[in-house]
């Protein structure tokens, strides 16, 4: 019988963690672009908020 722990530390730590250079410079790119989404909507507000 295999216990909540050992399935929490096989998914937590024995799948493979490589993370690609591409992959990181796609996620920044996505959050850079999602902050500029964020700042033209304040940048445009017009309520007294």
């Amino acid at each position: 019988m295999i216990k909540m722990g050992e399935i929490m530390n096989n998914i937590l730590f024995k799948i493979p963690n490589e993370v690609t250079k591409e992959d990181v410079i796609n996620k920044v790119n996505y959050f850079k672009e999602k902050s500029q989404e964020i700042s033209e909507v304040f940048e445009y507000d017009v309520t007294n908020g």
